[in-house]
């Protein structure tokens, strides 16, 4: 008997295509090394399969119910010729959403994928205040379309993507920051002709919505005397419908913001708005 034929008797774990349900191929599941429980290799397995089997284009299976990022591929030979691949698939505890800032801002849908979240580190500024944001590598397959400053919502969380690179694993691994609660909701902008008599816009209110941003997540000095980021400053996102210029009134939750500069970039208006009005 072949040593490979021999290896596919043990093959006895039904693989699913983790977005179809359809099912895929039979495999091997290497054992859970829980010394490396505490670590984001922890998630990961090695899943033994023939030479022969094609891994599904999105790279997500499912067995015994559970999702797993297909990485890697390790392949074992005997004799010069290949009898197994061990691949590295990395556990997918969510289903995400992926929108580019152009797209959460219009409110239009993004693209749905299996994902894994694993803290990073909480990042503080001191300068702006005591409240740490949060910084987490998400995990998604390697083909998937994840570019720098998209959002990712993952279990009801927003994140802003702040880079990304294909892992040791196999796996595309994002650094994301994740944004306050209530980031992302509706407010009023109101441009037109400033009177510098009556101090006032000659337009109507127009609902926008609107993306609030940590601004070290996300932000552009388009000169050498742009100011830098104060206490009361804050960076948003408006869609590049929206009359965004400086000077116009921005009415959010939290009160009137006026908007200090906007610049078109990636099919938004990246604004940074201060409380402080038009002098």
């Amino acid at each position: 008997m072949k040593v490979s034929a021999a290896a596919r008797r043990f093959d006895k774990t039904p693989c699913y295509d983790a977005y179809t349900g359809e099912l895929l191929f039979h495999a091997q599941l290497g054992l859970y090394d829980d010394s490396k429980r505490d670590s984001e290799t922890a998630q990961r397995r090695i899943l033994s399969v023939g030479p022969e089997v094609e891994i599904p284009l999105r790279r997500v299976v499912t067995f015994d119910g559970i999702k797993f990022i297909v990485g890697h591929a390790n392949a074992d030979t005997f004799m010069g010729r290949t009898i197994r691949l061990g691949y590295t698939v990395h556990e997918a505890t969510a289903l995400a959403n992926v929108q580019t800032l152009a797209q959460a801002a219009a409110n239009t849908p993004g693209v749905s994928t299996w994902a894994a979240r694993a803290w990073v580190k909480n990042a503080a500024f001191s300068e702006q205040g005591s409240q740490l944001a949060p910084e987490h590598h998400i995990h998604f397959a390697a083909n998937e379309t994840v570019p720098d400053a998209s959002l990712v919502t993952f279990a009801g969380d927003v994140h802003v993507v702040r880079s990304s690179n294909t892992g040791a694993a196999g796996t595309l691994v994002t650094l994301c920051d994740q944004m306050p609660d209530a980031s992302i909701g509706m407010g009023t902008i109101t441009s037109g002709q400033w009177d510098p008599v009556q101090e006032t816009w000659s337009g109507a209110p127009v609902a926008v919505r609107v993306i609030r941003l940590r601004w070290q997540s996300y932000f552009q000095y388009m000169n050498k005397g742009a100011p830098t980021f104060g206490p009361d400053d804050a960076q948003v996102v408006l869609p590049a419908s929206a009359n965004a210029k400086p000077g116009a009134i921005l009415v959010l939750s939290d009160g009137t913001w006026y908007v200090a500069a906007a610049t078109l970039n990636a099919g938004v208006w990246l604004c940074r708005a201060t409380r402080h009005g038009p002098s």
